[in-house]
């Protein structure tokens, strides 16, 4: 099984019951937190968060230790969009990897980047797309029933994007077709090696 598959319980945990969890994709989660009064609950619950998800993780006959670097969006704006609080969000969490992670950063004071639209072509020609591979895990055997390709940019490639934009970029249309293909060829050379 996976550490992101290990994670959503162990996040569960310590988590408000009102609290919602999802996965994004990949790596990332994401945690809505309602009526919140003030600031001190946001850091009790990104404490909980830092502590259960550096705990070590048994996965069969290994221990691995995750490092986990939380973003804070605040809003009381009704007007906000999810995506806007979603990317005030994702960029704090770069904010705290960079850093050092292992901590909680907060989009507050942070410069919200304007959206740069994604070309997924050109990043393909610069060779700086990567396939990464996600187990997905039956949560009642702990089967692993197969694999989620997901596409990455090379780190050091520009502008950041969360696995979701990149996912969005793919649904373009027909523009997108030379990246899906690529992914397709990529995953068979991968499964061959």
């Amino acid at each position: 099984t996976g550490v992101q598959t290990c994670a959503l319980p162990i996040l569960a945990g310590v988590l408000r019951e009102s609290d919602t969890l999802g996965r994004l994709g990949g790596d990332e989660f994401v945690v809505i937190c309602e009526d919140v009064p003030d600031d001190a609950i946001i850091d009790e619950i990104g404490g909980r968060i830092l502590g259960a998800a550096n705990s070590p993780v048994e996965i069969g006959d290994e221990t691995l230790n995750p490092g986990v670097s939380v973003g804070v969006a605040l809003t009381d704006d009704d007007d906000e969009s999810a995506e806007s609080l979603l990317r005030r969000a994702d960029a704090a969490m770069f904010h705290a990897k960079r850093s050092g992670g292992s901590q909680i950063a907060r989009a507050r004071g942070l410069a919200s980047t304007p959206s740069v639209p994604l070309d997924l072509v050109a990043a393909l020609g610069a060779g700086d797309l990567l396939q990464h591979y996600q187990p997905i895990v039956s949560l009642n055997s702990g089967t692993v029933l197969g694999v989620l390709a997901e596409l990455r940019l090379r780190e050091g490639s520009g502008a950041r994007f969360a696995p979701r934009e990149i996912r969005e970029a793919l649904e373009a249309g027909p523009q997108a077709h030379p990246v899906v293909h690529w992914t397709i060829e990529q995953a068979i050379a991968d499964v061959r090696t």
